[in-house]
């Protein structure tokens, strides 16, 4: 019985703490207000001497006293007028409190500075890289045939790394005028899509016996949003610097880092955004490799002795080896080679058209750049190519015939140190294949649960 009423007492106590949580934050200070009159009214009646009724519009002074005194608050007192005085304060009061909490709503939503908001793409230049790259790694893994048995996957990757592939679309919030408001709507409803695409990629890698074709799918979109995004938000960035006046200085910025070795072609304000994404990439490559690297030589010695781990990863290596440029093996609807055109293919036919036929490139398409990085004792960028250059014999010696294309990464490495001219259309795929290398012992993968059949 005790247990019941307690029962009852906590389900009550439950539903009033519901209700109280749904109740609106601006409502209790209003009440309180209410409450607060009420009782100042209260407080008046009993301060009177006498009335007649208890309702103030039929409350008259009684002169009926044989000492002749009246009601100090009913002789030539408005009581009306008190009341409607301290109504008008609290609404004065909690008007001004809405209007101030709008104003910054507003101000925080809306009035963004450009900088800020173009600092926000230049971000997500380097988030997206670093999001393609994840996400090649975790196709390495998934669809290697390692991770086969009986035709059905074995582990999939762990949901933290599809997770935190998801953007913010709230993020791009500018509006200036109708064309860059047009944009930014696009540029969140684009990044809201691709969030829906994460989530449905991640509850399909969840299902072991999911059809392959859908997970092809999955991956496709996965591969090819983060230059695609990367290309939208150049376009909406060249827009604002040409809106706030300043895209001499904007240009001059990017050419001050990145240098056509066509002086005679002329770029568009996109192209050169494109341009300055493409070395925000290149940076977020060389900031993070050093250490990754050095990761990989660790392990691949650690696990001399794991047989099995071993020969686990020197099959992912094998799979980046048969990668010819933006064909990699685990990209089974060649959605890389598609996004990059998408995103830089207008730039690479603006350098072929000046420009004389790659030897390396395909179909005679190049990006002939030079990065005129900042040198010296103190250069990051110049220490962190070092860096890279001395593990590279150490990395190529775990699985020489594997590593062969390694060379070929150093040699451009060794270009950009010396800055001269390179191919930047040849050297992209070389340095995401490095990070996808460096990428693959840190993407932890799950095993599926056992499913037991019971046949009755």
């Amino acid at each position: 019985m005790i247990e019941k009423i307690h029962g009852k007492l906590k389900g009550a106590i439950n539903s009033v703490k519901s209700f109280l949580a749904r109740i609106p934050a601006y409502l209790p200070p209003i009440v309180a207000c209410v409450v607060f009159v009420m009782l100042l009214c209260v407080l008046v009646l009993c301060l009177s001497d006498k009335w007649e009724s208890c309702i103030p519009s039929k409350m008259v002074p009684d002169y009926k006293e044989s000492d002749g005194r009246v009601s100090f608050f009913w002789n030539d007192f408005n009581f009306y007028g008190i009341v409607a005085t301290v109504l008008a304060l609290f609404s004065l009061w909690y008007t001004f409190r809405a209007y101030r909490s709008q104003s910054l709503t507003e101000s925080n939503t809306r009035n963004v500075s450009i900088e800020d908001q173009k600092s926000r793409f230049e971000d997500l230049a380097r988030h997206e890289y670093r999001n393609l790259v994840v996400v090649l790694s975790t196709a390495v893994k998934y669809f290697s045939k390692a991770n086969q048995s009986g035709g059905q996957r074995l582990e999939y990757p762990s949901e933290s790394h599809i997770l935190k592939l998801q953007t913010a679309p709230e993020d791009y919030v500018l509006d200036i005028g109708p064309q860059i408001a047009a944009i930014a709507s696009e540029m969140r409803l684009l990044l809201r899509n691709y969030n829906i695409e994460i989530g449905v990629a991640h509850d399909h890698l969840l299902r072991r016996s999911i059809n392959l074709g859908v997970m092809e799918a999955d991956y496709d979109n996965l591969i090819f949003k983060p230059l695609f995004l990367v290309s939208n938000s150049c376009r909406m960035d060249s827009l604002l610097s040409s809106v706030v006046g300043n895209l001499r200085l904007s240009i001059v910025e990017v050419q001050r880092n990145v240098e056509k070795s066509h002086k005679d072609n002329k770029l568009t304000p996109k192209d050169l955004f494109l341009l300055r994404s493409l070395e925000l990439m290149l940076i977020e490559h060389l900031n993070k490799l050093p250490k990754a690297l050095k990761n990989v030589v660790d392990k691949m010695n650690r696990w001399k002795d794991n047989t099995d781990k071993h020969s686990k990863y020197l099959s992912y290596f094998k799979s980046l080896k048969k990668a010819d440029g933006f064909e990699l093996e685990c990209d089974h609807t060649d959605a890389l080679k598609r996004s990059f055109g998408t995103a830089y293919g207008k730039l690479v036919d603006t350098f072929e058209k000046d420009g004389k036929d790659g030897k390396d490139g395909k179909d005679g398409k190049t990006l002939n750049c030079k990065w005129n990085y900042k040198s010296g004792e103190n250069s990051e960028t110049e220490k962190e190519i070092n860096d890279v250059l001395k593990i590279l014999p150490s990395l190529k010696n775990i699985s020489p015939k594997d590593f062969e294309w390694i060379e070929a990464y150093k040699n451009v490495l060794q270009t950009i140190k010396n800055k001269k001219a390179f191919d930047l259309m040849q050297f992209f795929p070389l340095m995401l294949k490095m990070d996808i290398m460096a990428e693959l012992p840190k993407i932890g993968m799950v095993n599926y649960e056992y499913e037991q059949t019971v046949v009755r």
